[in-house]
C-alpha cells in the first residue's frame, strides 16, 4: 500500500468520524451517525494494519490488550479463570505500564 493510498484513506475515516459526531449530536440522525463512526473505524484499523511502517504488530497487539484491561476492570468477576490467566500472562510478557 503506497503512503497516497493510506493517506487518503485515513483522510476518508477523519471524514466519517466528522459526520459521525455531527449525526450523534440530534437524536433522529443517531443511527446514521454510529454507522459513520463504524465505517470509519473500520477503515482506520484496516490501514493501520495493512500499512506497515505505521506501526508493528506487536505494538498493535499491546494497544489492543491495554485497552481490553482499561474497559474489562469492572467486569474482572465475569471471566473465567483461564481467559484471566491468559490477559494477565499476556499484559505481564509485554511489559507495559
Amino acid at each position: 500500500m503506497s503512503a497516497n493510498t493510506v493517506a487518503v484513506l485515513y483522510l476518508i475515516s477523519a471524514l466519517l468520524f466528522i459526520f459521525a459526531l455531527r449525526g450523534l449530536s440530534h437524536p433522529e440522525s443517531s443511527r446514521m451517525g454510529n454507522i459513520f463512526g463504524i465505517v470509519g473505524m473500520v477503515i482506520a484499523i484496516f490501514t493501520t494494519l495493512m500499512f506497515k511502517s505505521v506501526l508493528s504488530y506487536y505494538e498493535i497487539g499491546a494497544a489492543i490488550l491495554r485497552i481490553v484491561e482499561v474497559i474489562g476492570q469492572d467486569k474482572l468477576e465475569a471471566l473465567d479463570e483461564d481467559t484471566l490467566y491468559f490477559i494477565i500472562s499476556a499484559l505481564n510478557q509485554l511489559d507495559i505500564e
